[in-house]
This record gives structure tokens, C-alpha cells and sequence, in this order.
């Protein structure tokens, strides 16, 4: 179905009470057997109805805009091992139940169904027969190659439900929880092998059928060809794991591929494949040192191989982001702004600055600056754990019932690519599972039956702590002139980034900022050795909305200065502020300039300040800051002094003290960032300019590129963003 826009609290807050309401009646049947059964017709008859239809079908309910995914119970993954589970029966499962100490055996009975899962009717041995859903499995792949009709898997202690929307279904959210058998598996029943014996395959007939299936894109299955032709063989087949350890490379599973490399250069220590591919893992799993050192043995043995230099080069440039922080941020732009790319996955490497993460007195975990650090200094730069954007991953709506809380963007699929992330690469949990999760009671087992057992909800968990919106990569250009935080589209998760706590605005110390996939994070004013580094969860400079959104969201009220100041406040006092601001917005000049309303204006200023007790340097006045903005669009085009004192008005506002004399201008106080300040401090440079003050002008333009820098992580493309005014050869950067 087409939902409306994510943005509509009106209609989910509806959704989310109804599913409530309805969630007290479902379980009040917990422990009980469905009081009737769906026929195995009619479960067949309403998967052909909601049969998945690949994208660009014109029919179907595949074209909904987005999904919405109710989370109603919260059960572990399963951590026994299969052979102390018992087989139980769809005809025995309790409803609202997590049938642990069992198992299910099924097979699918018709073709799939997606909407957030991967739906199918399926039967048991007895002819027992219900609904199926598969939460997070792999979005990339087609249903049809995940849930054919015939596919037959065991599901590891099933959890058997009432749905939201009616009928009942096996749940499972746990991918680990399934096992997926084939057609030659022992412990398929004889009744469901195929009744026409297929011709006995060699070695080299699998390795064929795996390259055709390569060739055609057909990875996963390429991948079930090259491990039969390797189960089949009487010795390890060396090509058939090289091809296998390609085909995992090209899905991602870098982990796999790396092992399948291992093996061959265990019998074959120089196999200039297995090397190449073998560093081709390591480089997708951002382990730059040890894929050095591959390339470098490789290219002892090999010194032709040019797949190996160019690769080699790429992880000289890795290191030395890593090691200086220094990155072609035009370029990183630059890839951004290719709109038939879409959001782009930049190749760069982490970069962790002088910071270091220590325990806080109350906060836990935070980072610390391990030397004094500038204005403007980069402090991290991390790419993405995981990242979703609506435009191209799809747009998803998940409901947490018990949480009473909505997740909005594209939280189904950052939660499955999260998921199938820690089940195909396990090397890749350590740093995630050391994000906060809440009180959230972990599983302690991590690998059952040679399989990595992960948990979904505690993904979800960390998730909800420790996920940032992001704005869909593009231009910073489209930012000026508003908070970046007001156009995030995006959700995913940064790891070292997640370890800096909260101060509103005001009281931070740093910003972040995205270029494509990577977060950006700077000082926003000098910061003293040992200091705690912090930034806003939530920039908002509306106090009411800010302690709501910390307390429902993160679980804390906030301490920090700017809080305690505004919390002695008066609704009253700061409702005053916003009928005086109100007032002032509506103060529109008939021509460009107009002193009369200019002067009504700085009176309505004034009488806002006078509501304030506190420094400005303790208490950002941000809603002087909002009226004074407004004001210097009445004075666009007076004198000189008249438009520094309004700009001047609103950075002392913010909390800033600008000193100005013969050498140009400096900042004696940094005050609370805005994504207004480069702007500001453009319209000082263009006062200069056209009062023919070429070096001041130039030195208000040198501050504006500063804290563009600041917000938008680089400095390269202001140019973009203010066009002309700085070509000017006088103030030439």
C-alpha cells in the first residue's frame, strides 16, 4: 500500500495506538491453539494474489512506497545447538509463543510474498500448514531465490504469532534461527526429495555451472555450485575455492572470501589468486595494514601483476588518511554530486584524532581530547558502519509497541543490512556489539553449529541509542540558509562517533557533518586537553522539545550548562520571546531598505533581550539570533556600519565576540554554531568589498570558509555555495 509522507505524526500516532489496542486483545490468546485454520488452498490461493513481482512491475502490491514493520514481542536468538532441539509440528505451536527446546521442518508450498518480510505459505511432514515470515533477510536478493516454492528449511525454536493485520504466522527475526537445506540434505524428508533422480555431477560440471552462474550475476547460487563441486571432489580443488572465494567478494562477504584464501595458500603459500583475493578481502574489510602486506608478498613472487599495484596504491592512500587525516574532500564532494549514482559509498579509511575514549563520571563511555585542540580541528572522520537512504534503499516505518515509539526513514533496512552484516561477516561484530544497547539482556553465545548466532534485537537496541539521521549526499549548497539537521532523509551508524555524549546547542564542543557516507567531525571552539568531547543528539534550540525528544529517545535528562540555565525558566518568559519574534518576522519592507521598520525592529530586540539574566556567552541567545537575521534583510543595502551591527547583533547573539583593528578581524569568544554563520560572515566580507576595505574583507571571508569547514565538514566547495563575490582577486584565499 502508499503510505503517507514519513513525516506524518498525525497518521502513525493512529496506526501505533490502534496496533496497541490490538496488541492487549492478541495477547490475551498467548498460550492458546488458533481457533480456526487457514485451508492449505486458500494459503496457496492468497500467495499467488500477493505474489512478489521484481521491480518495474505495473501491478501488484510490490509498488507500495514504503513498509511499516510492527515489533510486538521481543524474544532471543536461538543458542542451542540443533541436535538437542526436538522436531515439533505447525498443528502444536501455542500462540504468542517461543517454542524453545523445538524445531519445524518445512516446505514451501507456493511463490513468495514481500512486505518488510519474506513471506510464503509452507507445510509440514504431517500436512500441517500456516504462513511463514523471514524478517532481515538480504534486501539485495530477489524473494523468489530466497523462498521458491519447494525450499525446504528448519526454523530453530519458532516463535508462532497472531498477526497485527489478522491470521497467524511463524515469525522469525532472528536469521540465524534458520537453516535452509538442499535437495541432497540428509535431512530432507524422502517424500519431498525429488522424485526423478538428478544425474550424479562431478567436480568440474559443478565449476562450470558455478561460472555460467557467476557470469549471470547469480552469485549466491554460484556459490552453492562451487561448495558441492568441492564437497564432491575426493581432494580440495583449488580453483573451485578461488572462484568461491570470488563469488563471495562480489556479494560483500568478505569473511568467506578471506577464508577460501587461507585454505588455498595453506597447500600453495604464493597461488597469485588466492593472494590477490585474499587481499581483495582484507581491503573490503578496511584491514589496510594486513592487505599491505598481502600485496607486498604477492608482488615478490608477482611483481607484473597490476591488479595488485593499483590495489596496493589504493592502500597507501587508506593509510595516510588514517595516519593525517587528510582526504580529497573535492573529490569525496565531487563523487557526491553524481546524481545517477545516487547516495555514493565513499572508499576512504576511519581517521580517529586526538581523542581517546574513556569512562565519564555519568555518562559512561565518552571521547576525551588527548591534547588542546583548535577551532575547526578535525577530530574524527568514520565511515559507515551501515547506512540507508529512503531514495534508494526504500522508505520503512517501524513501530516498536512496546517501546511506543516510531522509527521513520529506512529503519527496516538498516536493521537487515546491520543484521546480514554480523551473520556473513563476524569479524565485524567487536567493534558494533560495543555500542551502548540500553538494559538490554545480551545472549553470550556467539557461534552454534559453525554459524554466527545474531541477536536482532539487540541490534535494534543499538540502533535506537546510537543510529544518526543523515542528509542524502549532496551539494552542501542545499543546507545554506537552514539547520542540516532539519534535512536528514537518511539513518545508519557511525561506530566511533556513537561514543561522543550529548550537550545542546550551545554547549557542545563538536559538530558532525556527512560527505557521502562518511561523517565528518570538527571542533566547534578550542578544547582543553582531558576535556569530554560532546555534540547534539538533537539540535533543536527549542528547550521543551529537546528535553522530550533526550528523555523518550535516549532515556536522560539533560545536565548540560544550557539546560540548567533554561530549566529555571518560565514557560511564560520564553513564550514572550516567541510572540516578540513572531512580531519581527512580519516586519516586511515595501523597497529593500526601509530605517523606520529597521529601528521598530532593533526595539522588538531589545525588548527580548531583556527577558534573558544570563551571558549570552551561558545562554545562546537564539532567538535574537532568528530576529536579527531577519532584520538584515530590511538593511541589505544601507551603510556600512548599520550592516555590521546588525550582523555583529547576531553573533553576539549566538555568544561570539568579534574584535576588529587594522589587521583584520579575530573572534576573542566562540559562541553556539549555526548554519547561518558562513553566511553571516559573508554578508560582512561584502560590506567591506563594496566600501572598498579589501583586507578586512578578505579576513571576514577567511572566517566564513572556517566555519563553513566547521559544518559542512570542508571548505572546498564555498566557492559553490557564494559564487562571484569571492573570485575577487583582492580576497583571494
Amino acid at each position: 500500500m502508499d503510505i503517507p509522507h514519513l513525516s506524518n505524526d498525525t497518521y502513525y500516532l493512529s496506526l501505533l495506538k490502534n496496533a496497541q489496542i490490538t496488541l492487549q486483545s492478541v495477547n490475551r490468546m498467548k498460550g492458546q491453539k488458533p481457533l480456526a485454520r487457514v485451508s492449505r488452498e486458500e494459503l496457496a490461493r492468497n500467495q499467488l494474489v500477493f505474489e512478489y513481482k521484481p521491480s518495474g512491475s505495473n501491478s501488484g502490491p510490490n509498488q507500495a512506497q514504503a513498509t511499516i514493520s510492527y515489533i510486538s514481542h521481543k524474544y532471543p536468538p536461538s543458542v542451542a545447538p540443533l541436535s538437542t532441539l526436538t522436531k515439533t509440528y505447525i498443528n502444536d505451536l501455542s500462540l504468542e509463543t517461543n517454542h524453545r527446546g523445538s524445531y519445524v521442518l518445512l516446505r514451501t508450498i507456493g511463490p513468495p510474498s514481500k512486505s518488510g518480510a519474506v513471506m510464503n505459505a509452507v507445510e509440514d511432514e504431517n500436512g500441517g500448514c500456516d504462513l511463514v515470515q523471514l524478517y532481515n533477510m538480504d534486501e539485495t536478493r530477489d524473494p523468489r531465490k530466497i523462498l521458491p516454492k519447494g525450499q525446504v528449511f528448519i526454523v530453530k525454536e519458532p516463535f508462532y504469532k497472531l498477526n497485527i493485520a489478522g491470521g497467524t504466522s511463524i515469525r522469525v527475526d532472528h536469521v540465524s534461527d534458520v537453516i535452509f537445506l538442499s535437495p541432497e540434505d540428509n535431512r530432507v524428508p524422502l517424500k519431498w526429495q525429488p522424485r526423478i533422480t538428478p544425474v550424479s555431477k562431478t567436480t568440474m560440471d559443478w565449476k562450470e555451472e558455478g561460472n555460467t552462474l557467476f557470469r549471470d550475476g547469480e552469485f549466491h547460487e554460484a556459490i552453492e555450485c562451487y561448495t558441492k563441486g568441492i564437497a564432491a571432489a575426493e581432494e580440495t580443488i583449488k580453483i573451485l575455492k578461488l572462484n568461491r572465494s570470488q563469488a563471495f567478494l562480489s556479494i560483500g562477504f568478505h569473511d568467506k572470501a578471506l577464508e577460501d584464501s587461507n585454505r588455498v595458500l595453506q597447500s600453495d603459500p604464493t597461488n597469485e589468486k588466492a593472494l590477490i583475493r585474499g587481499a581483495n578481502a582484507l581491503y573490503m574489510a578496511r584491514k589496510f595494514e594486513d592487505c599491505k602486506s598481502r600485496l607486498l608478498l604477492s608482488l615478490r613472487t608477482y611483481p607484473k601483476n597490476k591488479q595488485a599495484k593499483a590495489t596496493l596504491l589504493k592502500v597507501y592512500l587508506r593509510l595516510q588518511e588514517g595516519q593525517t587525516g587528510k582526504y580529497n574532500f573535492q573529490e569525496m564532494r565531487k563523487l557526491t554530486l553524481n546524481k545517477q549514482m545516487g547516495p555514493v559509498k565513499l572508499d576512504c579509511a576511519d581517521f580517529v584524532g586526538p581523542v581517546s575514549l574513556q569512562n565519564t563520571i555519568d555518562s559512561g563511555r565518552g571521547l576525551f581530547a588527548t591534547r588542546d585542540v583548535k577551532f575547526g580541528e578535525l577530530l574524527l572522520a568514520s565511515k559507515a558502519f551501515h547506512v540507508c537512504y529512503p531514495e534508494t534503499d526504500g522508505a520503512s516505518i517501524i513501530m516498536d509497541l512496546a517501546k511506543n515509539h516510531i522509527q521513520r526513514s529506512s529503519g527496516s533496512q538498516l536493521i537487515s543490512g546491520i543484521v546480514q552484516k554480523l551473520f556473513n561477516n563476524p569479524s565485524t561484530s567487536k567493534e558494533f556489539l560495543k555500542l551502548f544497547s540500553g538494559n538490554y539482556e545480551r545472549v553470550q553465545q556467539n557461534i552454534i553449529d559453525g554459524r554466527p548466532v545474531v541477536d536482532t534485537f539487540l541490534a535494534h537496541e543499538i540502533r535506537n541509542y546510537n543510529s544518526f539521521g543523515c542528509s542524502a549526499p549532496s551539494s552542501a549548497t542545499k543546507h545554506i540558509g537552514g539547520d542540516s539537521s532539519e534535512n536528514t532523509t537518511g539513518i545508519g551508524i557511525w561506530i566511533m562517533p556513537s561514543f561522543i555524549n550529548h550537550a545542546c546547542p550551545g554547549a557542545g564542543s563538536a559538530r558532525r557533518s556527512f560527505i557521502g557516507d562518511m561523517m565528518i567531525v570538527r571542533a566547534t571552539r578550542d578544547i582543553k586537553k582531558g576535556e569530554q568531547i560532546t555534540h547534539a543528539y538533537y539540535p533543536t534550540t527549542d528547550f521543551d522539545a529537546r528535553r522530550e525528544k533526550l528523555l523518550k529517545i535516549w532515556g536522560f535528562t539533560c545536565r548540560c550548562s544550557l539546560c540548567t540555565v533554561e530549566s529555571l525558566e518560565t514557560s511564560a518568559v520564553r513564550k514572550k520571546r516567541q510572540t516578540q519574534l513572531a512580531t519581527i518576522l512580519k516586519l516586511n519592507p515595501v523597497n529593500k531598505y526601509s530605517a523606520s521598520l529597521l529601528q521598530k525592529g532593533i526595539q522588538l530586540v531589545q525588548s527580548i533581550e531583556d527577558t534573558y539574566t544570563k551571558l549570552a556567552t551561558e545562554q545562546p541567545r537564539h532567538v535574537v539570533f532568528e530576529a536579527f537575521r531577519h532584520l538584515a534583510k530590511i538593511e541589505q543595502a544601507t551603510t556600512l556600519g548599520e550592516i555590521l551591527a546588525v550582523s555583529h547583533g547576531a553573533l553576539e547573539a549566538l555568544g561570539y565576540k568579534i574584535g576588529e583593528s587594522q589587521d583584520g578581524v579575530s573572534i576573542a569568544q566562540h559562541g553556539s554554531i549555526s548554519t547561518l554563520l558562513p553566511e553571516i560572515f559573508h554578508q560582512c566580507s561584502m560590506a567591506y568589498t563594496l566600501f572598498d576595505r579589501p583586507s578586512m574583507a578578505k579576513s571576514y571571508y577567511e572566517l566564513a570558509a572556517s566555519f563553513y569547514e566547521v559544518i559542512f565538514g570542508e571548505k572546498e566547495s564555498i566557492s559553490d555555495s557564494y559564487p562571484g563575490h569571492f573570485q575577487d582577486k583582492r580576497i583571494a584565499l
